[in-house]
């Protein structure tokens, strides 16, 4: 029972956002050679962070980041309309974390 309350849904989702992170640093300044391990763990917690419930707009924008990832680069109309959704969500999220506080 003890362990069920330590492991709460947000955090589970900051304990693997946090390596996500840490794995996407790694990989910036990793030689070509060590990037491929590296790009499979990331695989693996992209798999893994999608499983989870967000905890908040944050996360959720996140796991779209993470859905939506090479479809925001592109210079197409449905990267523009990816974008467009992803910069009303940005909006959304902090117009309530503005007017509900950080548990929105």
């Amino acid at each position: 029972m003890a362990a069920q309350a330590l492991t709460t849904p947000a955090s589970a989702w900051n304990t693997a956002f946090s390596k996500y992170q840490n794995l996407l640093r790694r990989l910036e300044q990793a030689q070509p050679h060590d990037a491929e391990p590296i790009n499979v763990a990331l695989a693996t917690l992209q798999d893994y962070l999608m499983t989870l419930p967000a905890p908040s707009f944050g996360a959720l924008i996140h796991k779209l980041d993470i859905l939506f990832e090479t479809d925001l680069t592109k210079p197409d109309r449905d990267g523009d309309e990816k974008r467009l959704v992803m910069a009303d969500l940005r909006h959304l999220a902090t117009d309530t974390h503005e007017l509900v506080g950080p548990q929105a």
